[in-house]
């Protein structure tokens, strides 16, 4: 089910007409800081890419790595939190040009070696902290204070700055999520309860599954708030759970969008779009591969 879109009047890309306002209020910074960075990294994306040593080379090539760079300072105590903060509060710079980064009571002069200690160090705690485990991969956490913060937004682009310049590749979403990042729909044909990972969904699936004629009636009210609107009976039982599944999935909608943002960095989600087959290892887990920035 695709919904229906408008194109944002600063980058053009089309999102669904209930986050169009929500995007276009922060990508005008965006884009006013690196128009040029992204417009080269989106004409990079027309050449043929074969594997994913081409897609690591066309973002690497996006960075500037003329003029300023991204500065982030650091303690290795609460590096995610406040690696976070310096992330959205840089003002004079931005994340297409490249990072630069200083540890708190350490001497050392970043050559490469404190950036990708930066970047492994991000991208595990944005793992566990921003995303919560399913069967197969992550998803995000609901949490609509971090998607009011832009956190989200901010994952996105350090997934992206990660691969771009020689960090790990955030290769643990599930397949669903992936397809949605690449397209902006999602194909909830193929949604099923393995996608659903919140415990309090996961909880009440298994709830439903076990019921008989009277503690189905008890699960009512969880029940009717997953938007289900038909009668609950053990007949109904597959339509309650597919009512469950469709539910604890939609609601990652807008958090998915605002990542999706993030990856723009560099002209990534063109390319995802482009070449999701090529693209995929880099955010799914299940295949051993080396990431690594020329």
């Amino acid at each position: 089910m695709r919904p229906n879109l408008a194109a944002c009047p600063v980058c053009l890309i089309e999102y669904p007409l209930d986050y169009i306002q929500v995007h276009a209020s922060s990508c005008g910074d965006s884009v006013e800081e690196t128009p040029s960075r992204m417009q080269d990294a989106s004409k990079s994306t027309e050449d043929e890419i074969e594997n994913l040593d081409d897609v690591i080379q066309v973002i690497a090539d996006a960075v500037s790595t003329e003029g300023k760079t991204f500065d982030i300072t650091v303690s290795r105590k609460n590096m995610l939190e406040r690696g976070l903060v310096q992330w959205q509060r840089q003002k004079k710079t931005s994340p297409t040009n490249q990072l630069k980064v200083i540890f708190l009571g350490e001497a050392g002069i970043d050559t490469g070696a404190l950036r990708k200690e930066f970047l492994t160090g991000m991208v595990a705690g944005i793992e566990e902290r921003f995303f919560e485990k399913g069967t197969h991969g992550r998803r995000p956490n609901y949490s609509l204070s971090d998607l009011d913060k832009g956190h989200f937004r901010t994952v996105g682009e350090i997934m992206a700055a990660s691969l771009a310049q020689g960090g790990p590749a955030p290769n643990f979403l599930m397949p669903w999520c992936y397809k949605f990042l690449c397209t902006g729909s999602l194909d909830l044909g193929n949604l099923d309860k393995s996608d659903v990972g919140d415990d309090q969904y996961t909880d009440l699936l298994s709830k439903v599954e076990a019921a008989t004629d009277r503690t189905i009636q008890v699960l009512t009210e969880e029940i009717l708030n997953c938007g289900y609107t038909g009668l609950i009976s053990l007949e109904k039982k597959g339509e309650i759970i597919r009512a469950i599944v469709l539910h604890a999935n939609l609601r990652l909608f807008p958090i998915l969008l605002q990542i999706k943002d993030g990856l723009n960095l560099y002209g990534l989600c063109n390319i995802m779009a482009k070449y999701p087959d090529i693209c995929q290892p880099l955010f799914v887990p299940g295949v051993e591969m080396t990431v690594s920035a020329p």
